[in-house]
């Protein structure tokens, strides 16, 4: 049998078109090769991670409840719930969509794995982290880990740090410096923070990364800009990202997922 995508080549080459016939050939060829080579790979990848962080999280809650793991059980329970198969078909779902191959898959699984052992819905803020996992890709999971190294270095952090430890549903932001050289908006006489941010110097994608641009638009994290206050700067203003407990939790279960793969 004749390839089509040679057949269509050669054709081309001679007559310099492709006939109908041979185009929807060769697209019947390529969608092939999209579909098995590609969409199922990485799909099933991707699946593998989020099952792997499941299973690896249920097997953990019995070792700490110190009972011996049964994992049938527990899906047992999870199918005779409708809502327990709604959030498993949520998270499932999610996977599938995610922009990260390894660290979001693996943070779904994890969280939705925390959720069911608990038996409950997942909260507000568990929903957020449900969507900065599906928006990151691995890349911006790399420096959104590096940046977090400094942020929780930040003392802010570590008083956030102590509040949220006593108190999870507190929810004061860690407010993490991130420019203290942004001037007055459109070169105005006075300091207009409503108006400060789109004419002001700082840029959170390029200074900070898209990952911030992300996890802002998910809500984990919250742009701020407060007056300076300087006597030899009074127009100036220094500019802040507000880092959110959610946030926080994002970044444990990342951090785990690529301690626990290497």
């Amino acid at each position: 049998m004749i390839d089509p995508v040679s057949t269509a080549l050669s054709i081309s080459g001679v007559a310099g078109a492709i006939p109908d016939v041979v185009k929807d050939q060769v697209k019947s060829v390529v969608s092939d090769f999209i579909k098995d080579k590609i969409v199922t790979r990485w799909s099933k990848y991707r699946a593998d991670q989020f099952l792997s962080a499941f299973v690896d999280e249920v097997n953990r809650e019995a070792d700490v409840r110190t009972q011996s793991a049964d994992l049938n059980d527990m899906l047992r329970e999870i199918g005779e719930k409708a809502e327990r198969t709604s959030s498993l078909f949520d998270a499932y779902r999610r996977v599938a969509l995610s922009a990260s191959k390894t660290v979001g898959p693996q943070v779904i699984g994890l969280l939705v794995a925390r959720i069911l052992l608990e038996d409950r819905e997942a909260t507000f803020e568990e929903e957020q982290i449900f969507d900065a996992a599906e928006a990151l890709n691995d890349r911006e999971f790399t420096s959104f880990l590096s940046w977090m190294e400094y942020a929780r270095a930040h003392e802010s952090y570590a008083d956030a740090l102590s509040a949220w430890s006593t108190d999870e549903a507190g929810h004061n932001p860690a407010s993490i410096l991130v420019s203290g050289m942004v001037g007055p908006a459109h070169g105005s006489d006075t300091l207009d923070l409503e108006g400060l941010l789109p004419g002001a110097n700082f840029n959170l994608y390029r200074d900070v990364g898209p990952f911030a641009v992300k996890l802002t638009n998910c809500g984990l994290m919250e742009e701020s800009a407060q007056p300076r206050g300087l006597p030899r700067d009074p127009k100036g203003a220094n500019y802040y990202l507000l880092v959110t407990f959610a946030c926080e939790r994002l970044y444990q279960m990342a951090s785990r997922s690529i301690a626990d793969a290497h």
